[in-house]
């Protein structure tokens, strides 16, 4: 039984899998930035529930007598499989 000197290979492929993580994340870091919008943020002030929220709750939940729609049924039915 021959032994082939795939440790090599490895060592290679993980040498080249570990320089393409580096070169991404160098990439990122000089592209990627902030941002770079001028106008104004999202966070400009303390969150307020406004003038016109208002809170309702129902005093019972009763479920309806029936369905205001009748149940589907198909006009044709396909054969039993046997």
């Amino acid at each position: 039984m021959t032994r082939t000197n795939s440790s090599g290979v490895k060592m290679i492929a993980a040498a080249v899998g570990g320089g393409a993580l580096v070169a991404m994340g160098v990439f990122t870091a000089v592209v990627g930035g902030g941002p770079t919008s001028d106008g104004p943020s999202s966070a400009m002030g303390p969150m307020t529930g406004g003038a016109t929220v208002t809170e309702v709750v129902a005093t019972t939940s009763t479920p309806p007598a029936s369905l205001p729609i009748e149940k589907a049924v198909p006009s044709v039915k396909a054969k039993a499989y046997q």
